[in-house]
């Protein structure tokens, strides 16, 4: 027990850092990152919902046709990551972000237009590079701040990209 008021007393000693409120913005600011992220994710589940918009907009499309979203997403994710590691590495967090939200809006704008399966394929490709931009500097960026708690930084992450995909469905 008393190891663990010592604990408590560190954490708080260490608000008197004037370095820590900027640590303490960059978490929440990545929370809410890996938070929409994981709310995105659950946004490729969302071929049905897409199939009868289509069809109400005359289209002919079967589930078959979308039942390749998440797979796709994540690959251009994955690939995207890696180019957003330079980004970030030469334009600092601020711009890959921009970037990145840039990217996922302009893919889920194209997604509420479209009426096809060109469209909604493109707009899920354009939502997994811009995820991919956002999400791996974010979380870098806390480890920065945060150097002995790394590992409760990881959990935090991965929680509220779990968190995200919860409340969306």
């Amino acid at each position: 027990m008393v190891s663990v008021i010592n604990k408590i007393r560190a954490f708080i000693s260490r608000f008197k850092d004037k370095d820590f409120p900027k640590g303490i913005s960059t978490l929440i600011g990545a929370c809410f990152i890996n938070f929409f992220a994981g709310a995105i994710y659950s946004l490729c589940t969302l071929a049905v919902y897409e199939i009868s918009y289509i069809k109400a907009n005359g289209g002919s499309i079967n589930i078959d046709h979308l039942s390749f979203y998440y797979q796709i997403k994540i690959i251009f994710q994955c690939f995207s990551s890696i180019v957003s590691g330079i980004i970030y590495k030469e334009m600092g967090l601020h711009i890959t972000n921009l970037i990145g939200i840039t990217v996922i809006c302009l893919g889920y704008f194209m997604m509420y237009i479209s009426s096809n399966l060109f469209f909604n394929l493109l707009s899920i490709i354009f939502g997994g590079i811009g995820t991919g931009i956002i999400l791996d500097p974010s979380t870098t960026n806390d480890y920065k701040w945060f150097i002995d708690h790394n590992g409760i930084i990881v959990g935090v992450m991965e929680t509220m990209i779990s968190f995200g995909s919860f409340l969306l469905l």
